[in-house]
């Protein structure tokens, strides 16, 4: 009964809101994927398909062309693009 209550509780009052919003968006989307992504001019498909997807959260542009992009996407969304696109895991790095 009281797993209950406590989400019943933030609703109510408000207190941990962001929390509760957190837990049922990665309940239903997934845990964010979050790192930095170096494009190509050859990439902007991809570049915007991100910013279609409000997942770009700073870019960079490079000197000799292209981009860095910081990217939060779902899980989800980030194989979508892998698969479409024939990017890897390697393909982000984590931001240091």
């Amino acid at each position: 009964m009281l797993g209950f209550a406590l989400p019943l509780l933030a609703l109510a009052t408000g207190a941990g809101l962001p929390a509760l919003i957190e837990a049922i968006r990665t309940r239903v989307i997934g845990r964010p994927v979050a790192g930095q992504l170096d494009l190509g001019p050859e990439h902007s498909r991809i570049r915007a398909k991100l910013f279609s997807w409000h997942a770009v959260r700073r870019e960079q542009e490079r000197p000799a062309g292209g981009w860095t992009i910081d990217v939060e996407l779902s899980a989800r969304r980030w194989r979508e693009l892998s698969q479409l696109e024939g990017l890897n895991s390697d393909s982000m790095r984590q931001k240091a």
